[in-house]
């Protein structure tokens, strides 16, 4: 009925005026009709009334305005139950395993992940000033700069289309639709293009939509610093800011020319956009500045 932009229901958010609506509207009508309502499946026309009473009763004792659901039953809980001998991973614990589990199966490339991670969050805290965003954004940005390569499994090329697909198929666990959401959006922009929502805009608001662009432009600035995946740039920080530029300083291990160059074509003008300034890169160590710069 909504027309659900993910492919999986996991972390569905549904409220109890629309738990009562369905309930009313399901026992309005005989099986055979129910069993014509867009949406449902006919062989479910039967037992849905039953089981969306349970559902509206049980919030009702708990007194709740919505529930996420699940998309995991009675097997899992006895698998998840065994594997972690009783004591599973929750809140922010549930979220990490998510992340780190998913990309474990796409066999992601720890090493450039996790320094990706690092440029990212380096840059979303220097410039906390400038963005304004909160711990959480801060949370899907690192979530994502650990799983923006898991597309890589289905080809290099487009990969970053991939991994969108991947992240929405697979779902995280402990993460709600909409965070799910940013965080396959962020994978899809960390090398190129204007973030937008796209097919996902009905879960994506208005402060969402400049919070893509801001996490964007960190995730992108993290992966072209870290493009020859070798660790040759080992941090990067604000060492000036005024009011028309703001100055980036590069610490690397070696030669950093290739980085600077390329991240100064294709990572700087979308934070150059966010920022309103101008943005210079400047190399602390190896700073043999031989390739010609951006124009």
């Amino acid at each position: 009925r909504q027309g659900w932009p993910l492919p999986t229901l996991r972390g569905f958010r549904i409220e109890r005026a629309r738990v009562d609506e369905l309930v009313n509207r399901f026992l309005s009508v005989p099986r055979v009709r129910r069993a014509r309502i867009s949406g449902l499946n006919p062989d479910r026309a039967d037992i849905l009334p039953a089981g969306a009473i349970v559902l509206q009763e049980l919030m009702m004792r708990l007194a709740v305005d919505w529930c996420h659901s699940s998309v995991n039953g009675l097997r899992e809980g006895l698998l998840i139950e065994h594997f972690f001998d009783g004591d599973p991973p929750r809140g922010s614990g549930l979220r990490e395993f998510s992340v780190q589990s998913l990309a474990r199966r796409y066999r992601v490339r720890q090493g450039h992940s996790e320094r990706v991670r690092h440029l990212s969050m380096r840059l979303f805290d220097d410039l906390k000033a400038e963005h304004g965003l909160d711990g959480l954004h801060r949370e899907l940005l690192a979530a994502a700069a650990v799983l923006h390569d898991v597309g890589g499994v289905l080809g290099y090329h487009d990969h970053h289309h991939h991994s969108q697909m991947l992240v929405t198929l697979n779902g995280l666990p402990g993460f709600s639709a909409r965070e799910t959401a940013m965080i396959a959006l962020l994978t899809r922009y960390h090398r190129k293009g204007t973030p937008t929502p796209g097919i996902y805009r009905r879960l994506i608001d208005a402060d969402d939509r400049i919070a893509l662009k801001w996490l964007s432009a960190f995730l992108r600035m993290a992966e072209y610093l870290e493009r020859g995946r070798n660790g040759n740039v080992t941090n990067i920080e604000v060492s000036a800011r005024g009011a028309r530029l703001v100055e980036l300083a590069i610490s690397s291990a070696g030669d950093a020319s290739v980085e600077k160059w390329d991240t100064e074509r294709r990572a700087v003008p979308l934070l150059e956009q966010m920022l309103g300034r101008k943005v210079r890169l400047t190399l602390l160590e190896g700073a043999a500045d031989r390739l010609p710069k951006r124009t």
